[in-house]
């Protein structure tokens, strides 16, 4: 009978006793029977030896040669299936790798072995990250280990690069000293310590400016970082180095350290990522090579033009929809049918993000992608992808295409985008999908969009609560829920798009929106402390253009018209920015220009103090808006008005306070402004806004 059917029957591995070389014999061939199979990995986990063999590495009557054999086959088992691998950590295998490493008795292989099934476990399973940071003093050992061995060097840099999933964890490895370490491992001439530690700076610095610029601030044997990573992506080094530090340099630059206008971003990490997307690289260099190629060019102009010119970098991308593609790719796919699925999700994915960044601003790279290979049909099905990522990578494509005015009323038009766009928007509950529809959906909702029209068109029958039924756009009722969601982006983008609805909108969609308005719809966005003060300005600007036109600025105060002077007053006496300040301004100067509605400002005399209060502001624009509301107020249209104007005159103080800042004011457009307001002040007839 072979050691393998042996295993697979004999139960238990350890017979009684304690004799050591009996106990590391079995270990031996332990280790041997479960290398390469996940069958005998399997078979192991099920005769529960897990137990024993963390007894072994705890217990220091054990030799140190058993511990080492026990913490080796528990680093094979680890390389076992995900769910083997599932088992060892519900076995509670992490604290005694972890307790063994950090033990001051344990011998240097004892702690290479536990290092390595410590490595393996966290590449493996997700949401583990924060094990290592439970107690600092694990921090503070594995950075000082680190040095001590090619094995511990490797290890300790994979662990990091691993468990460096949030900012604070960033800063704790930071503040531990983890970073000059780790630069010094970049410049050994080991390879594998080489690509551990790229991918440790790589995880340390993401999104964070103070490492990043520690990073750059090292240098080691006269050699600086920057000139390492050039070399590291010379066309010698092995496309792994390359890639690795490609993605360590565009770290670095997306933390604000580095401008584009440096020629290793723009002439050495650049051209090497368009080098990984070709077909001659692996599945996985090709996704990873758009993925990290698209958040290079995210937000510079610049380094998209470059990067639309480079190496045909367009149509290489277009490759990635004919998976498996063109004839190199054979020898570099896998050949199971799941797997074939999976990576073929996975290039399409990174495909459209690399898209998403290359259109985001050029009219003329957006014109050259629409026109390369069918690729809207491959977005379109992209916006019903049953995989998530897929389906939010191609709407953050139609994203960049969509703010082209010649794509909506061309390609997005033929296509007919708006449908899938709306149908998503209506069906799904995922907080990253909504997040990137509503932002496509702000663009199809602009006043020259030709898809506003048959967007606001799809009605849904609504009870009115009285036994009435009518027909609301279902675009509107939708965009407000969704102001109320937790989700700041979806929050703002939501507001974003009935701002473009409102805009210059008809009376038919304004009477709509205003009968769909209940009392608290909207003015909860309207609060200087929400976390995203945008959300705020464009709120009021939403408002704005519906309190625009006499006939309309009468409908919405008659029916909102206390929460709207409610939420104008609280801004005007925040902290808030000028720019919302100034919209919650000319929402009054609006209210003032309907004889039926200036009574919400006269009326109260707190607020026609802030209006004047304004006048004196440091910010013209402040000063701009309050005279454009004193206008509206002094302007004759009815037999009321010199009334109100006495009042504004006598009670108020307005005309001296007038004629105070135009002697003092050096701004030939306020000095217009203030005599607008004066005249119109001072006149008995009827006159007009100029």
């Amino acid at each position: 009978m072979s050691v393998m059917m042996d295993y697979d029957v004999i139960q238990p591995y350890f017979p009684d006793g304690n004799d050591p070389k009996l106990v590391i014999n079995e270990l031996k061939k332990m280790r041997n029977n479960v290398i390469g199979s996940n069958k005998q990995k399997k078979v192991v986990m099920k005769m529960m030896i897990v137990p024993r063999l963390l007894s072994f590495m705890e217990n220091n009557n054990w030799q140190m040669d058993i511990k080492t054999e026990a913490a080796v086959v528990l680093g094979s088992l680890a390389k076992g299936p995900a769910s083997v691998v599932q088992e060892l950590v519900d076995a509670k295998v992490i604290p005694v790798l972890l307790q063994s490493v950090v033990s001051r008795d344990s011998a240097l292989p004892f702690v290479e072995a536990c290092l390595r099934c410590l490595r393996t476990i966290l590449s493996t399973v997700a949401d583990l990250s924060h094990v290592i940071y439970e107690d600092p003093l694990i921090i503070q050992h594995l950075i000082g280990i680190m040095q001590t061995s090619i094995e511990t060097q490797e290890s300790v840099s994979s662990i990091f690069a691993h468990c460096c999933i949030t900012p604070e964890h960033q800063m704790i490895l930071s503040d531990h000293g983890a970073v000059l370490p780790l630069v010094f491992l970049m410049a050994t001439n080991k390879y594998r310590v080489q690509i551990a530690s790229i991918r440790a700076l790589s995880a340390l610095c993401y999104r964070n400016h103070d490492v990043s610029a520690a990073i750059l601030a090292c240098v080691v044997s006269e050699a600086s970082v920057l000139e390492m990573l050039e070399q590291f992506q010379g066309r010698d080094k092995s496309s792994e180095m390359q890639m690795a530090a490609a993605k360590l340099l565009t770290y670095i630059y997306r933390a604000r350290v580095l401008g584009h206008d440096n020629s290793i971003i723009s002439h050495r990490t650049l051209p090497t990522l368009v080098r990984m997307c070709k077909p001659d690289k692996t599945w996985e260099e090709r996704v990873e090579g758009a993925e990290i190629l698209g958040y290079l060019i995210e937000v510079d102009v610049q380094l998209q033009n470059i990067a639309a010119i480079s190496d045909h970098i367009i149509s290489t991308l277009a490759e990635y929809f004919k998976y498996p593609g063109s004839p190199p790719d054979v020898s570099l796919m896998p050949t199971k049918k799941d797997d074939i699925i999976t990576v073929g999700n996975e290039l399409r994915q990174a495909a459209f993000r690399a898209y998403a960044s290359l259109c985001a601003n050029s009219e003329e790279v957006r014109k050259k992608v629409i026109e390369t290979d069918s690729i809207m049909k491959h977005i379109v099905n992209g916006l019903t992808d049953p995989v998530t990522k897929v389906q939010v990578a191609a709407i953050r494509c139609l994203d960049s295409l969509s703010r082209s005015v010649q794509q909506l009323r061309t390609s997005f038009a033929d296509h007919t985008v708006w449908k899938s766009i709306v149908k998503t928007l209506y069906t799904s509950s995922d907080e990253a999908v909504l997040s990137v529809t509503t932002a496509v959906i702000c663009n199809l909702l602009l006043e020259f969009s030709p898809n506003k029209e048959s967007i606001l068109d799809e009605c849904e029958i609504v009870d009115d609560g009285s036994g009435m039924v009518e027909r609301k756009p279902v675009i509107i009722v939708k965009l407000l829920s969704l102001t109320r969601s937790q989700n700041a982006s979806i929050r703002l983008n939501a507001v974003w798009a009935l701002m473009n609805m409102t805009f210059e909108a008809s009376d038919g969609v304004k009477d709509v929106i205003i009968k769909c308005l209940r009392n608290d719809d909207l003015f909860h966005l309207i609060s200087c402390s929400d976390p995203a003060p945008e959300i705020c300005l464009k709120t009021l600007c939403a408002l704005r253009n519906l309190v625009s036109g006499e006939m309309h600025v009468d409908k919405v105060m008659d029916r909102v018209g206390h929460q709207i002077m409610e939420s104008v007053i609280l801004v005007l006496e925040s902290g808030a920015v000028v720019e919302v300040k100034e919209q919650a301004l000319y929402i009054l100067a609006n209210i003032a220009s309907s004889t039926l509605t200036k009574h919400f400002i006269l009326e109260n005399n707190d607020v026609l103090r802030k209006v004047l209060n304004y006048l004196t502001a440091n910010d013209v624009r402040l000063q701009l808006a309050s005279l454009y509301c004193l206008f509206n107020l002094v302007r004759h249209k009815d037999s009321e008005s010199r009334e109100r104007n006495l009042k504004l005159k006598e009670e108020m103080g307005l005309q001296q306070l007038l004629e105070q800042i135009m002697s003092n004011t050096k701004s030939t457009v306020l000095s217009f402004r203030i005599t607008e307001v004066l005249d119109e002040l001072n006149k008995s007839e009827i006159s007009s806004f100029t």
